[in-house]
């Protein structure tokens, strides 16, 4: 699947993907790659060209080993989400259909936040299966599995509106 996923990219990121990234995710509109550092090292310059009214949002082309980082190949710009820090998991990010935001769970809230790591939002915080948590196919809710903190009930499914 790696594989197939780096193929896609523009021949230029390819074999510097390859050797430089692990965990690779591309954005449903195909625009953008999450991905974790699997070593350090410094992302060349891909494209020459300048796009009017790009993200003016600080970018990070040293991309440090186990950190988590999103790379926009419209606008040839790499935007940290999460530093590694020692033993501490990172959190498990997750592109939401509209290919400009990322959900992601942290601690006992769950978290949205803009592609370039700006703007963070908590959408919900409360008892809920961390490992379970979905955009809606639309982007206008996310799916939780929880009880909701009823003792012996059997978790379910709940639809949470982001609208």
């Amino acid at each position: 699947k790696r594989n197939n996923v780096v193929s896609r990219l523009p021949r230029n990121l390819r074999s510097f993907a390859q050797n430089n990234f692990e965990n690779i995710e591309i954005s449903p509109e195909e625009n953008k790659i999450l991905y974790t550092a699997s070593t350090s090292a410094t992302i060349p310059p891909i494209s020459k060209k300048h796009i009017p009214g790009g993200n003016t949002t600080r970018e990070t082309r040293d991309i440090k080993s186990g950190s988590i980082y999103v790379y926009d190949l419209k606008e040839d710009k790499n935007y940290i989400l999460s530093e590694k820090k020692g033993d501490t998991p990172n959190p498990r990010f997750i592109w939401h259909p509209d290919s400009g935001h990322l959900i992601y769970v942290e601690g006992i809230t769950i978290n949205i936040v803009e592609y370039d790591g700006q703007n963070k939002t908590t959408v919900y915080a409360g008892p809920f299966s961390q490992n379970f948590v979905y955009p809606w196919p639309d982007g206008s809710n996310i799916v939780i599995l929880t009880n909701l903190n009823t003792p012996g009930a059997p978790e379910n499914l709940y639809r949470i509106s982001l609208r």
